[in-house]
C-alpha cells in the first residue's frame, strides 16, 4: 500500500519543518544524529513494529509485516499506542517515532482508515418540484414537464431524500418524453421563408 502524493508531500514538509527548527536550537543538532523520518505508513511499520510483529513471532498475536493487511482497527491501536509513547516498548532497541511521524500516521489514519468507511452520500435525481424550477430556470420554459412523472416518494418525512429518489426504467422514460416536450418549446426551430 503506498501514501497518496499529498500526503507523502505533507509529511515531508511537516518532517522538514521539524528539522529546521531543531537546527535553531542550541546543542541539540550535535547531541543525536538526525535519521530520516519515515515517509509512508508502511515504512513506519517497518521501522518500528515489524521487528517485534512477525508472522513467525507476533508479540500480542499482532501481525505487521504487511500494511494491506492491516485492518481499521489495528492501525487505530497502533496510532493510540504510538501517541501514548507505549510502543515500540522503551526496553526495545528500537529508536522511538519523532512526534512529527506519530502526526503524519495520524494525518493518514484519519483520512485512509477513518474516512474510508464512511457512508458517500447517493446520487438522487431532481424531485417534480425540482425539476419543474430548474427547467424554468435554465430555459425559461414555464410549462409543467414533469406533471407525466409519478408522485414522489417520501423518506423519513422529506421528498428530498436520496432514498425516496431513485430512477426506476419507467420514470426514466418519462424523464426522456418530458425532455423532448421542454426542448420543442424552448428550441425555436428555424424553417427557411420559401422563395417565390
Amino acid at each position: 500500500m503506498t501514501a497518496s502524493r499529498p500526503l507523502l508531500l505533507s509529511a515531508l514538509a511537516a518532517a522538514g519543518l521539524l528539522g529546521a527548527a531543531l537546527l535553531q536550537l542550541p546543542g541539540h543538532a550535535e547531541a543525536r544524529p538526525e535519521r530520516e523520518p519515515a515517509a509512508t505508513p508502511g515504512a513506519f511499520l517497518e521501522r518500528y513494529c515489524v521487528r517485534c510483529h512477525t508472522a513467525e513471532d507476533p508479540s500480542g498475536l499482532v501481525v505487521l509485516e504487511d500494511v494491506a493487511q492491516v485492518d481499521s482497527a489495528t492501525w487505530r491501536v497502533a496510532l493510540r499506542l504510538a501517541r501514548k509513547g507505549i510502543m515500540p516498548p522503551k526496553d526495545e532497541p528500537v529508536p522511538r517515532p519523532s512526534a512529527a511521524e506519530v502526526a503524519a500516521l495520524g494525518s493518514w489514519v484519519a483520512t485512509h482508515v477513518e474516512g474510508a468507511g464512511a457512508p458517500r452520500p447517493a446520487l438522487r435525481r431532481l424531485n417534480r418540484a425540482e425539476y419543474e424550477r430548474t427547467i424554468r430556470d435554465l430555459l425559461g420554459v414555464h410549462s409543467r414537464p414533469a406533471r407525466s412523472f409519478p408522485d414522489d416518494d417520501v423518506a423519513n418525512g422529506f421528498d428530498t431524500a436520496s432514498a425516496a429518489l431513485s430512477l426506476p426504467p419507467p420514470l426514466l422514460e418519462r424523464y426522456l418524453e418530458a425532455a423532448e416536450r421542454v426542448a420543442a418549446e424552448a428550441v425555436l426551430v428555424f424553417k427557411p421563408l420559401e422563395r417565390r
